[in-house]
């Protein structure tokens, strides 16, 4: 599953002086490769999708969603949602917990 898309010529060979070359959106793909990328059986995700045109975001999605283990998301847009088992809704001075009955039946 590819994450980051291959910038330039060169790749992911590519060599880059200095974060400040980088957009915030190339900047949350390579952290969230990185994440993707460590042995963690857990990820914490808050807002992952930051910064991130809609291209990046589904790619992240798909390559977090076929990532053994479990991850926790934590977002403003009920986009994010989309893929999660349990869904817990926070608005302030309510919670509630629903599940995805989409992902829920498949499994």
């Amino acid at each position: 599953m590819r994450l980051l898309p291959r910038p330039g010529p060169d790749g992911l060979a590519a060599l880059v002086a200095t974060p400040d070359e980088l957009s915030s959106g190339e900047r949350r793909s390579i952290a969230l490769a990185r994440v993707h990328l460590s042995p963690a059986r857990l990820t914490v995700l808050d807002e992952a999708a930051c910064h991130l045109d809609p291209a990046a975001e589904a790619r992240a999605e798909a390559a977090f969603a076929a990532r053994p283990g479990t991850s926790a998301v934590i977002a403003h847009c009920p986009a994010s949602a989309r893929r999660a088992r349990r869904v817990l809704h926070l608005d302030g001075t309510d919670a509630e917990l629903t599940v995805n009955r989409t992902v829920s039946e498949e499994n």
